[in-house]
């Protein structure tokens, strides 16, 4: 079960969240992923924004690479490689979210 401070902010959040989530489901399987999840984010507070989610969850997949992947050290750099390049686009596209949902919480209410 993943911690109720990430399912809330995947129902509240931006798309980048749940993108990030469904990535990590295809290469561990939603039994590995929830336990990357927890591992990652167990020390995150209740005001965890998306992008510190994402990069937590990232960096924790990408520490284990050798874990998950140990059989095929040939491999490790490309998904190093690839989870570098997926973890600075989810990123991006998460405070981008933040920025809208920012300006359209700043507009005057007539």
């Amino acid at each position: 079960k993943i911690n109720e401070n990430v399912r809330d902010r995947i129902a509240a959040g931006s798309r980048a969240l749940p993108d990030a989530l469904w990535s990590r489901s295809v290469y561990l399987g939603v039994v590995r992923t929830v336990g990357l999840i927890n591992s990652a984010t167990e020390s995150l507070g209740q005001d965890a924004i998306d992008a510190h989610i994402i990069d937590k969850i990232y960096t924790e997949q990408i520490r284990l690479i050798s874990t998950y992947w140990g059989g095929n050290p040939g491999q490790h750099k490309g998904l190093k490689d690839r989870f570098e390049t997926e973890r600075k686009e989810l990123m991006k596209m998460a405070g981008e979210a933040a920025k809208k949902k920012t300006v359209a919480e700043e507009k005057p209410k007539f």
